[in-house]
């Protein structure tokens, strides 16, 4: 019934739900002149210039459905021709948290803007080319996704902070984020452990954090790629001193590479992680009277 609707190039959704889930495929679009955008995920999909005529569709373009920028209380479509089974007149719960989450982004576009701060343009460029990525990822953290950590956050900012900073690093290998985190008022720290933390949730049970963690850093710092799987194996046989496990990997990427002709500085390092030159140089030290044992 949508096939005149949908692109001819459609495949899947684009935040990845089912086709029962997917407003797209199951009818759930809403007409607002020129644009056919799906309900659930806001996503034009086509606009009538570029549908033909088809005598033979049974789908009429109605008004617009009043849901816009921070529209989002799900009020009748006045004016539709759609049939009411075609085309719902009220958001569902998760289309309404979808809406939110992207009026929170938009809203932190908007904010970081506002502060003028030139270190925060990047994070500002990367949120406007992958809002739709953002929101969608975000979404696997509610109650509508798979992972169910977030149902009413305290903050919905600093949620939606965390699992961007999460899909940044993932998507982008991005290792620093003391603008964003000075933004978001919380310690670079504990946004980088947010998520890490979130990439672990969507990874699953199969997910090596360490191995992980070791090859995102020795690529920021350039470590030739042939060291990583002879790193992880010293790495799991080597007696690790006592400290936070970012400060350990960071130390021990460090202390290995002092044991070869690749020779990292304590700033390089701290420029990748955000650890201090005083903590790396100290659990260098220790990583290389450790390694020579061995």
């Amino acid at each position: 019934m949508y096939d005149d609707i949908l692109p001819d190039d459609w495949d899947d959704c684009d935040i990845g739900l089912s086709p029962n889930e997917c407003g797209a495929t199951t009818g759930k679009i809403t007409y607002s002149r020129p644009d056919y955008i799906c309900r659930v995920c806001r996503v034009t999909l086509r606009t009538e210039y570029d549908i033909e005529a088809d005598d033979d569709s049974n789908y009429q373009p109605g008004g617009d459905d009043g849901v816009g920028g921070d529209d989002d209380d799900g009020e009748s479509l006045e004016g539709s021709t759609a049939p009411v089974n075609e085309l719902e007149q009220e958001n569902s719960p998760r289309e309404n948290m979808l809406l939110r989450t992207y009026n929170s982004l938009r809203e932190m576009i908007e904010e970081m803007d506002e502060t003028n701060e030139p270190a925060l343009a990047p994070f500002i460029g990367f949120f406007v080319g992958n809002i739709d990525s953002l929101a969608g990822f975000y979404m696997l953290f509610t109650k509508y996704g798979p992972y169910e950590k977030y149902d009413q956050p305290p903050s919905l900012k600093r949620a939606i902070g965390n699992t961007s900073a999460a899909y940044m690093m993932m998507n982008s290998k991005i290792t620093r984020f003391r603008p964003f985190a000075l933004y978001l008022s919380v310690p670079e720290r504990s946004l980088i452990g947010e998520a890490i933390t979130h990439i672990e949730i969507h990874n699953g049970e199969s997910f090596k954090r360490v191995a992980y963690l070791l090859e995102l850093y020795s690529n920021k710092v350039k470590i030739p790629s042939n060291f990583l799987q002879a790193m992880i194996a010293v790495w799991e046989k080597i007696v690790h001193p006592i400290g936070n496990e970012l400060d350990r990997i960071i130390g021990f990427l460090g202390a290995y590479c002092s044991m070869t002709d690749f020779k990292l500085t304590d700033t390089t390092l701290h420029e990748a992680s955000g650890v201090s030159r005083a903590v790396i140089s100290r659990l260098r030290k220790e990583y290389v009277s450790r390694l020579e044992k061995m």
